[in-house]
């Protein structure tokens, strides 16, 4: 029996119209305070998560990835799915499996949108506290999922990291790399600014190969996570040398 296999029939769609808005200035967790200046700030959220195709699934909110190329259904392939079926953690976004016609895949979705997000709203005050937990959550999930049968992410970074109602931080777009890849490389326009941004996560020594392997390494994940600390200290984005620094290419 294939547990990872969802009819159509069992996916609801949801409309834009039925997104998650929060309402609460002040939320609390582990006694960390997150603020949110104003409803403006969570708006942006909304905004954002329109671009997300969500579903409901057996009475759960999800996500739905749309891949540009069929599920062959080879042994490896197969093993796969059932890996990331049985996948189990606090902070891995839970896979609830793919359907094949349609192709996707739906993955736990997480409403208050990605790390990323968060980091580059000006309006949302992160205590250190909370800053620290966020840390430590992407070390507690990275820690589980390279002790399972997965072994590696391959394409860490803030974008990837999302935060559920609770603001707990979970890691997704795990597993699976060769269809995750296909399609992210066929969405992007090539030689784009998007293209070569997503690269910035990526560790050196991946980067001089001449083909990346779509899986990754344990080491690149941990090059990763360093790029995703230097974001939540600095909240600049990767790479941020500071405001007299610049890097462009006819800079002096």
């Amino acid at each position: 029996m294939k547990s990872w296999k969802i009819e159509p029939r069992e996916i609801h769609r949801i409309s834009s119209g039925g997104k998650f808005r929060g309402s609460m200035h002040s939320l609390y967790r582990r006694n960390s305070q997150i603020t949110v200046v104003s409803d403006d700030a969570m708006s942006l959220y909304d905004c954002r998560q329109q671009f997300i195709q969500t579903a409901m699934y057996k009475g759960n909110k999800v996500a739905i990835k749309n891949l540009n190329r069929k599920i062959e259904q080879t042994r490896s392939t197969l093993l796969e799915l059932k890996r990331m079926k049985d996948l189990h953690h606090d902070h891995l976004a839970r896979f609830y499996g793919a359907c094949i016609e349609p192709t996707c895949l739906l993955i736990e979705f997480c409403p208050k949108g990605s790390l990323q997000d968060i980091l580059e709203n000006d309006q949302i005050k992160l205590d250190w506290m909370f800053r620290y937990s966020l840390m430590h959550d992407i070390v507690k999930g990275m820690s589980y999922l390279h002790g399972s049968e997965i072994r590696s992410h391959g394409g860490l970074k803030s974008s990837n990291c999302v935060v559920d109602s609770r603001f707990v931080l979970k890691i997704t777009d795990f597993g699976l790399r060769g269809l995750r890849n296909d399609s992210e490389i066929l969405s992007i326009e090539p030689d784009s600014y998007a293209y070569w941004r997503r690269l910035l996560w990526t560790a050196p020594e991946l980067l001089r190969m001449s083909s990346i392997p779509p899986e990754g390494t344990q080491k690149g994940d941990v090059f990763s996570f360093a790029i995703i600390v230097h974001e939540i200290v600095t909240r600049q984005g990767p790479f941020y040398l500071g405001e007299n620094v610049n890097l462009s290419p006819h800079g002096k």
